[in-house]
């Protein structure tokens, strides 16, 4: 599955607002569609982090920046998700070993269904094509779904591993990496900038990991 599937939804009305699946730490028992909703509700809130970060550094984005953000936050959720999502069921014990990879699949679905008919989210927001080229949309899945990093990322990935000291194969440097490069860090070339706007990237992408500790995943 590739970014153009993300782009394949339909565009109807808005779901429920997805926020209040959040609301409790108490274990979600759920299938895909309401998993759906808590992916959407854990890009909105990273997303919410970014523009509190944005505030307290004095970065004026775009709107178009803006939407690649968050075009981002999807790609590297969708892809936490993949990574994890098999052992979580597996765990919990509640899908039959033979039904997992086609059940991850339908989440993936799900979740872009979710998006498409999030009405309430600004249209770029939905549709990544206003914006950004095949091309691109193409780098910015690779990014995430592949070991290799492209050689126009290399010097600024690096910088990131320096920061990070995290292992270049990890999900959240890649992130950050798209992260500097829409917000603009790199030509400021601010080490508190650069620090802030870590600590919002690494406390959403990390917190993710309990939300999925907590989710039992039901057939459908």
């Amino acid at each position: 599955m590739g970014w153009r599937d993300w782009l394949s939804v339909d565009r109807k009305k808005s779901a429920p607002s997805p926020e209040e699946v959040l609301s409790s730490n108490e274990p979600l028992e759920a299938g895909p569609p309401s998993l759906a909703l808590m992916f959407l509700a854990v890009v909105e809130g990273h997303m919410k982090g970014l523009s509190n970060v944005a505030e307290r550094t004095g970065r004026a984005l775009t709107e178009e920046q803006w939407a690649a953000l968050f075009r981002q936050l999807c790609l590297f959720y969708d892809a936490v998700w993949r990574q994890r999502f098999p052992q979580r069921i597996v765990q919990t014990g509640r899908v039959a070993p033979e039904d997992i990879p086609a059940y991850v699949e339908q989440f993936r679905q799900a979740s872009m269904h979710a998006l498409g008919k999030a009405d309430y989210l600004p249209m770029p927001y939905r549709d990544w094509t206003i914006n950004a080229t095949s091309e691109a949309l193409q780098a910015d899945f690779d990014l995430y779904n592949r070991e290799s990093i492209q050689s126009q990322d290399r010097d600024d990935f690096q910088k990131i591993l320096s920061i990070t000291q995290l292992p270049e194969s990890y999900l959240l440097p890649r992130l950050y990496l798209r992260t500097c490069q829409i917000v603009g860090l790199f030509e400021r070339r601010d080490p508190m900038l650069f620090y802030a706007w870590w600590d919002s990237v690494a406390i959403y992408g990390n917190g993710v990991v309990d939300i999925l500790d907590r989710i039992v995943p039901l057939p459908e």
